[in-house]
């Protein structure tokens, strides 16, 4: 959901604008809390509205202080005003991310906002790789764009993460976003997909992360399933493993074999 008032931008006053949407969503969270509902507030790309740049947008979900309250991050959006720094975004953001939204604003349009093309692999396994919200992909993503305003394709990665969500994306979702430039989470399965999924995502150097798959995989190989990393990691006596990423990159890692 858009916030309300953004049509009124500098002619608004801002914490009347602030309060209006308090008391609207506080009404809303209602209904949401009886249909057992999460609300998504999405940021917009107007900085000079009061609830537009996603650290606003961060502050309002935290005032309201609300579990069926979170933030649907549009990275078109974002990209009016962060460029290439949407990465720091997203980890600023943190759990209280529910969706994203990377849609149409591609090079040649009315509202271009071009995402870096090294942060959509990243942007798509937060969008397939986690168990809340509605998973969407761009068209103009899996299938390219020609044309003057050429884009490339993200088919094979994008068709990597589909069959992962189909077959790792269960059970309990842990996650580790204690880094400013590295992020991961786990899914470690349920009694029907009992296979774990371990994500690492970088926006900066090369890097690993250290997450945890269960004891009940000492001893076993997960290989990257995204093929960044031919080398398998072994998961230690505590049920740990040393998951790698590249330089602004994402990786996949699942047990030996399942795929």
């Amino acid at each position: 959901i858009m916030p309300l008032g953004w049509e009124e931008i500098g002619t608004a006053d801002a914490e009347k604008t602030w309060q209006m949407n308090q008391t609207f969503l506080c009404k809303l969270l209602q209904t949401a809390n009886a249909y057992d509902l999460t609300i998504c507030l999405e940021n917009m790309p107007f900085e000079k509205f009061s609830i537009s740049v996603p650290k606003m947008t961060l502050r309002f979900v935290q005032e309201m202080n609300n579990t069926r309250l979170r933030i649907c991050f549009d990275t078109g959006h974002a990209a009016f005003y962060s460029g290439e720094k949407i990465g720091e975004d997203v980890r600023a953001l943190g759990d209280k991310i529910r969706a994203f939204h990377i849609h149409d604003t591609q090079r040649g349009q009315a509202l271009e906002a071009t995402i870096a093309e090294w942060f959509k692999p990243a942007a798509y396994a937060l969008i397939l790789l986690r168990q809340t919200g509605l998973p969407c992909v761009f068209y103009g993503d899996y299938y390219g764009i020609s044309g003057e305003f050429a884009q490339e394709s993200f088919k094979d990665v994008i068709d990597r993460l589909l069959l992962l969500r189909q077959t790792v994306v269960y059970g309990e979702e842990v996650d580790y976003f204690d880094e400013e430039n590295c992020i991961g989470w786990t899914c470690l399965g349920d009694d029907q997909h009992p296979n774990p999924l371990a994500v690492v995502i970088s926006n900066g150097k090369a890097t690993s992360k250290r997450l945890c798959v269960g004891e009940n995989w000492v001893g076993q190989a997960f290989e990257d399933a995204l093929y960044h990393y031919p080398l398998p990691v072994t998961i230690d006596a505590d049920g740990y493993g040393d998951f790698p990423v590249g330089e602004k990159s994402v990786s996949a890692w699942v047990p030996l074999g399942v795929l």
